[in-house]
């Protein structure tokens, strides 16, 4: 995907599978000087911390952007014009307080009176890890995406946030609001640490979750390695507790994925384990 075709776009959506090149795409879109600021909004303070700490080591000029929080930007907003946007539950209730606040924002971007403001601060709207975004938040950069040109960036398969409220459905309401302009492919994280058919794999699964095709941990990359339990409870356990701690000793850097016997706990951890087969990545 270049940098030109998200800088065309007037709407669309990028989707980025994990560690292909995401934030290398947004930190190049950022570089390029706009005429004004970009806005960036993501979801939580520390993706936001993260996203400049990565544009400030791949040397983004700060003056290009404003990244935040959306419901941060939206705070802003209330609090840059009280009359037009009233709140009426305080900061102290909470999920209370937000999502009231979403509402009143989203009313004011549709009113239309402050089009002009927004449109005379900012040149383009960046949003990232839209698949964390619920219904109203998913409403609100739409109608922002009525003022500004708006790329967003995302992956159905990584949402976490699920729990905050309803959520859109991704391929009849998102992918509707913004058409799909490309899905990054290259698996540059494990290409970078010289394991890409382990890059390649994941995407495939990725690919079939998300096809709702199942996959087979069988067929894994030398480095996934995969132990069938064998239904037997304390055999099982046994094996789970010293393959943990032999990948422990061996990687002490690495992570370990632990998925075992429903309910079950690893035996001296704190760990509980959530399914009947088990593997763990070793790139």
């Amino acid at each position: 995907m270049t940098v030109e075709a998200v800088l065309g776009a007037r709407r669309g959506m990028i989707v980025a599978p994990a560690g292909c090149g995401k934030t290398h795409l947004i930190a190049d879109v950022l570089r390029v000087k706009p005429a004004k600021r970009y806005l960036v909004l993501t979801h939580t303070t520390a993706g936001v911390t993260a996203l400049k700490k990565r544009l400030t080591s791949l040397a983004v000029p700060g003056t290009h952007y404003v990244v935040t929080t959306l419901d941060g930007w939206a705070v802003r907003l209330a609090t840059s014009f009280p009359e037009l946007c009233p709140t009426d539950v305080p900061p102290e209730n909470g999920s209370l307080y937000y999502n009231s606040l979403r509402q009143h924002i989203l009313t004011l971007l549709r009113a239309g009176n402050i089009t002009d403001i927004i449109q005379a601060s900012y040149s383009r709207l960046l949003v990232d890890e839209y698949q964390d975004c619920n219904t109203v938040q998913h409403e609100l950069v739409y109608a922002l995406a009525e003022i500004l040109p708006t790329v967003t960036f995302g992956d159905p398969m990584q949402c976490i946030f699920s729990f905050s409220g309803p959520m859109p459905d991704w391929d009849n309401q998102v992918m509707n609001c913004f058409p799909p302009l490309d899905m990054l492919r290259t698996p540059w994280r494990w290409n970078n640490a010289r394991t890409p058919a382990l890059g390649e794999w994941l995407l495939a699964c990725q690919s079939a979750l998300h096809s709702g095709q199942a996959i087979q941990l069988d067929s894994c990359p030398a480095h996934v390695n995969f132990r069938q339990l064998t239904g037997v409870a304390a055999n099982d356990l046994q094996m789970q507790q010293q393959e943990f701690y032999r990948l422990v000793r061996q990687n002490e850097a690495g992570s370990v994925l632990i998925l075992g016997i429903p309910g079950g706990p690893i035996q001296g951890t704190n760990l509980h384990c959530d399914s009947t087969a088990w593997m763990w990545l070793n790139p």
